[in-house]
């Protein structure tokens, strides 16, 4: 494992998951009704094949000395919920959802995703995807949900896995960060010797 500095808006978003550790207010969720037959050991490969792909999802937080850390897992097992809905009322079922997406994280302990599997038939279902939004936003569950169809979709034509893309690490990124807010705050500096005392006003 390795650990690492929070970017900039995680480190917003960690501080606020310490002042409401309850809250449910930055969950992102997606949720899909599924129809037809569904290989539910797949599917779990295919879910722990995506974890294995992205340290972001291998990811807890931590702090020490009140300054909070990222710590990446080599393996971190992404266990698939279950739950058997069949002949439940849709009210009851959207009940169902809500208590799973508004329960909250243990950041220190992970994962910060969890997926649940509503099952109403054998040819019925509903996936539902919770993550904090320390992990991902609106868009990045859309494209792991996109991928996740992919691998579900190759393992069952038996197709290779094609290997992640070769861009840059969340590390990488942290680092550009933390580099151009340096370079920003040495411009302010500068510009604040400039211009102290400040000039005249326009006319």
């Amino acid at each position: 494992q390795r650990s690492g500095p929070l970017a900039e808006n995680q480190r917003g978003l960690w501080l606020l998951s310490r002042m409401a550790p309850g809250s449910h207010a930055y969950h992102v969720a997606l949720s899909l009704r599924l129809d037809g037959p569904l290989s539910v050991p797949q599917l779990e490969d295919s879910l722990q094949t995506l974890v294995d792909r992205h340290d972001v999802l291998r990811t807890t937080y931590g702090e020490s000395d009140g300054v909070p850390h990222r710590v990446v897992t080599g393996h971190l097992a992404l266990p698939l919920e279950r739950i058997v809905v069949s002949g439940q009322s849709e009210t009851a079922v959207e009940e169902i959802v809500r208590a799973s997406y508004e329960r909250p994280f243990d950041l220190a302990q992970g994962p910060a995703i969890r997926v649940t599997l509503l099952e109403q038939s054998s040819t019925a279902s509903i996936l539902l995807v919770v993550a904090h939004h320390l992990a991902v936003d609106g868009t990045s569950v859309a494209v792991l949900l996109d991928e996740l169809v992919d691998i579900y979709t190759r393992l069952e034509h038996g197709s290779p896995i094609p290997p992640k893309s070769d861009v840059a690490t969340f590390d990488e990124f942290v680092t550009w960060q933390q580099r151009t807010m340096e370079q920003s705050a040495e411009a302010l500096d500068y510009w604040a010797d400039v211009l102290t005392p400040p000039p005249p006003p326009l006319d």
